[in-house]
């Protein structure tokens, strides 16, 4: 620290010093009634005379005043007279359609339709209407029309292929037992199922071939029996109209998505999505090949 550093801080605390002696001082002073007395010298202010001040309480009448004698004032009446408005005629008004999910409506189906087994639609038990995706000379190819129930693809949220699902077990042994009678379960052909494609956008495996009597729809078969949005609606049933959205049903297919996890399915507004196996609101649209039979 220099020589003017140490001087500054010197003068700095000889002040504090001295302003605290001050102020004790003053206190002590205070305490002990010592403080001088201050007498104020005494201002005599000049007397001001203000006229406007010097008014009388009360005003008095001249002698000569008599209130009988005051002229009265006639104030002509105005009349306002009378105008039409013309009218002018407002432009109506446009109404501004809500906002609303764009929903392609179906085209009229260009399917045949047969009845075929029967299951719970919501009014007891009834039979399925399916949609003839395919004829040959001894067999077709059906799909439901409506969406007949509401299942997750899976049990639990896992790696899953059409082959260990859930829901192919269900639909090759509850589904088969009960929506189909002895004889029309011997018309239900076995089929080897395709799953050799899977997901080839994202490189997710389909699994191994599988043999069964009810199955899905993989995305391509999707895609090449219903090519447009308005073609893929499906309809609920009374029994599974709860979860439905607009209308409309979303339902599963067997491809899987994305991820080995996920499951592809068509949404309630005709578009390809994927999900959890394990979500819920998704419909189930059974595809079987049926022997014809004279």
């Amino acid at each position: 620290m220099d020589k003017n550093s140490k001087l500054a801080i010197g003068m700095l605390i000889v002040t504090v010093i001295l302003i605290l002696i001050a102020v004790l001082l003053l206190l002590w002073m205070v305490r002990t009634d010592r403080l001088p007395e201050v007498t104020l010298p005494e201002i005599n202010l000049p007397e001001i005379s203000l006229p406007f001040l010097d008014r009388p309480q009360e005003t008095e009448a001249p002698a000569d005043f008599h209130p009988s004698a005051t002229p009265e004032i006639q104030i002509p009446e105005i009349v306002i007279p009378s105008f039409a408005v013309p009218s002018v005629p407002m432009p109506g008004a446009t109404a501004v359609p809500s906002a609303a999910p764009h929903v392609t409506p179906p085209p009229e189906n260009r399917y045949d339709s047969v009845f075929f087994g029967h299951y719970e639609q919501g009014s007891g038990i009834e039979d399925i209407e399916w949609l003839v995706l395919e004829e040959q000379d001894d067999r077709s190819l059906l799909i439901s029309r409506y969406a007949l129930d509401v299942l997750k693809y899976h049990g639990k949220a896992e790696d899953v292929t059409w082959e260990t699902c859930d829901l192919r077990a269900w639909l090759n042994s509850e589904f088969l037992d009960f929506a189909f009678t002895p004889e029309e379960q011997e018309a239900i052909l076995m089929t080897e199922v395709d799953n050799s494609v899977g997901n080839p956008i994202f490189r997710v495996d389909g699994g191994n071939n599988t043999l069964d009597r009810v199955w899905l729809l993989s995305r391509e078969e999707m895609e090449s029996f219903f090519p447009t949005e308005g073609e893929r609606l499906c309809e609920p049933t009374r029994a599974t109209r709860n979860a439905s959205l607009r209308g409309y049903s979303a339902w599963w297919l067997r491809s899987p998505g994305y991820l080995p996890s996920l499951a592809e399915y068509v949404g309630s507004t005709g578009g390809l999505l994927d999900g959890d196996v394990d979500r819920g609101f998704t419909a189930i649209r059974p595809v079987i090949w049926v022997e014809k039979r004279t």
